[in-house]
């Protein structure tokens, strides 16, 4: 689970176990003892009412991610379903309210799409063998394909993103079309072929090997009123043990040409590079994980990235602020951020006024010095310093006050050493490179003690 323990609290201010969740869902059925329990009927129903605008918008409702799949409406059942995560935990909220059936599913690890996959297991299997409700389950069957590309899709090539990275997309001499990463260190390029309905479908490896991705996703243009080009994906996903899971979303927006202008882009410029999280609480999960690596765009002028991903991509306005921009329809286009940077001291910084954090650029931390004995911690100013030969071979020994915390990072970035961690010992053996950090409340020392090995 790793990085989870560094929070003191849950997201949002909420700790629950599946089976407290389960009957928090239970408060939304529409009869039974729990009818009112929560909410009034017309609450409910204005929670249970769908906003859905088009064929890849969510259908949402007020606090669900969905109020009505395909799947449950034609079998003429209410099924509202709700899903979230922190960074390796997951959570998956079932409710179907006029059976009175509610299933919650909570998983560590790298598992997001299977709770949600397993929580639909389990909903369909109760409907169907409990409440006998029989269910058409999705299927993947291969798509008609065509040999070439229709001559008006040109006008869609370009860039476009999915609000937190980069990527192109070309169809060579008109047969096909490809995908390609940009702004990455190595790039994929994932192929697909048109189908007969003007879609395309994504393939297994490269065109001529002419095999269909068994996980399907097939792909469309779409030009809005408002001017915009977005790509529409329908997926269909073999979830082991699970079945199909399947959905439908707008994948991407196409960028329009940036108008920054050339010294605006130059400034960005010098803000490239490596940034840790610098503000924030001693036990905030950030500090452990949260790490931004900004680059000015070189394929696509005017534009600057976070490869890390926590940033996304951003619209150069001016020599030291940066705009989201991407307005992609439901959940691809939430928790996007506007930054601003900020040069302190002869320090620089990113300020995030979406999360509220501040980042320090990795270049102008200092040096770590063995002979520092103690530190004192300043609230929402995290210390933190660069490791090098001179550490070599030494054993950091702690002695700290409760409202502290101490990170420590080798030179692949990989955390070795949290002291919030439950039983993780007081001495450090410090790698040669990489980072150390101290955070703490107002006034609060931490005491170092070395031993040479």
């Amino acid at each position: 689970m790793g990085n989870e323990y560094v929070m003191d609290i849950g997201s949002g201010g909420v700790i629950s176990s599946a089976s407290d969740l389960m009957k928090y869902g239970s408060g939304f059925f529409s009869r039974g003892e729990n009818k009112n329990i929560l909410l009034s009927d017309v609450a409910k129903d204005a929670m249970f009412t769908s906003y859905k605008k088009s064929e890849y918008d969510s259908n949402y409702g007020l606090g669900w991610d969905s109020v009505g799949e395909d799947i449950y409406e034609k079998a003429g059942v209410k099924v509202v379903q709700k899903g979230g995560s922190t960074s390796q935990q997951f959570a998956a909220l079932m409710v179907a309210p006029d059976e009175e059936i509610s299933v919650a599913v909570l998983s560590s690890g790298d598992f997001a799409i299977g709770s949600m996959a397993m929580a639909t297991s389990m909903m369909n299997y109760i409907l169907e063998e409990e409440k006998g409700i029989k269910l058409e389950e999705y299927e993947i069957e291969e798509i008609a394909t065509s040999n070439s590309v229709e001559k008006d899709m040109a006008k869609y090539e370009g860039y476009y993103t999915a609000g937190r990275d980069i990527f192109r997309v070309e169809f060579p001499d008109m047969k096909y079309m490809t995908i390609t990463e940009c702004e990455v260190n190595n790039p994929k390029t994932t192929y697909y072929l048109p189908t007969e309905d003007g879609r395309f479908v994504r393939m297994d490896g490269e065109i001529e090997r002419n095999i269909q991705d068994s996980n399907q996703s097939i792909i469309e243009f779409i030009e809005e009123d408002n001017g915009r080009i977005y790509i529409g994906e329908e997926s269909n996903v073999n979830v082991e043990g699970f079945g199909v899971n399947h959905s439908k979303e707008y994948m991407a927006q196409k960028l329009e040409e940036s108008k920054a202008l050339k010294a605006d882009i130059e400034a960005f410029s010098q803000y490239e590079g490596e940034y840790y999280q610098y503000s924030g609480k001693y036990s905030n999960m950030g500090f452990a994980s949260r790490k931004v690596e900004l680059r000015v765009s070189t394929e696509c002028p005017g534009y600057v990235i976070d490869t890390k991903g926590e940033l996304g991509i951003m619209k150069i306005t001016d020599s030291e602020h940066a705009q989201a921009f991407a307005q992609l329809p439901a959940q691809n286009g939430r928790d996007m951020q506007d930054i601003e940077i900020e040069e302190l001291d002869g320090q620089i910084f990113i300020n995030s006024a979406y999360q509220d954090i501040k980042l320090i650029k990795g270049d102008c931390i200092e040096e770590f010095d063995p002979n520092i004995h103690s530190i004192v911690t300043t609230k929402d100013e995290a210390k933190w310093y660069r490791l090098n030969e001179s550490t070599k071979g030494t054993t950091l020994i702690l002695d700290k006050s409760q409202n502290t915390s101490v990170y420590v990072f080798d030179k692949f970035d990989k955390l070795v050493y949290s002291s919030y961690m439950l039983d993780w010992p007081q001495e450090i053996a410090l790698p040669n490179e990489g980072r150390i950090g101290f955070i703490g409340e107002d006034g609060c020392e931490i005491k170092l003690g070395i031993r040479l090995k």
